[in-house]
């Protein structure tokens, strides 16, 4: 009870409001690294025909474009919510590969936590609107 009355002023509902924000917060950083990743994903794929893959070279260059971007997002979702992933989980993956698995883990965590709550899939701006 004394963890209620110090860090949540006595209030229960202060926790959950929080953890609504941060899910927001969350939801807001992925909607804009999204916005930031497509471009190169969209290179990558501008040169295929049909239904063959990428070539090696048009993925090495999406993965040199894609890094820093991913690493910078992890980076601020692990100080948002590092509680949705497990403790050995908790670092910056060091390859392209494994920091979009992350990312990608982060994703699908925020969307089923919010769905969870019946929080509307909108970011700040669009809810603001």
């Amino acid at each position: 009870m004394s963890i209620v009355l110090y860090h949540h002023a006595g209030l229960l509902k202060s926790y959950e409001s929080d953890e609504r924000r941060r899910l927001q917060w969350a939801y807001d950083l992925l909607a804009t690294c999204d916005d930031e990743l497509e471009p190169h994903f969209s290179e990558m794929w501008r040169h295929v025909p049909g239904s063959e893959p990428p070539s090696d070279a048009a993925r090495v260059k999406c993965h040199l474009g894609t890094g820093p971007h991913l690493q910078v997002a992890l980076a601020k979702l692990l100080r948002i919510i590092p509680h949705y992933l497990a403790l050995p989980l908790r670092i910056i993956p060091p390859t392209t590969a494994s920091a979009d698995a992350t990312y990608e883990f982060f994703r699908d965590e925020v969307d089923i936590r919010m769905a969870a709550r019946r929080m509307p899939f909108l970011t700040s701006s669009e809810h603001a609107e």
